[in-house]
């Protein structure tokens, strides 16, 4: 899932819920992978970021 940060790091999933990133992600976009409780940021070859 692809999802673009506004200036503070932040993105909105299904527009609705709000969540938090790294300011040094702000104004990206970012791959992610939605879980049922969980959401992971990816690296564009599917890699975990750690």
């Amino acid at each position: 899932m692809h999802l673009k940060t506004n200036r503070y790091g932040k993105f909105v999933l299904d527009d609705k819920h709000t969540y938090t990133s790294t300011p040094l992600q702000a104004e990206e976009k970012n791959v992610v992978r939605a879980g049922a409780h969980i959401l992971e940021p990816l690296e564009v070859l599917d890699d975990t970021i750690s």
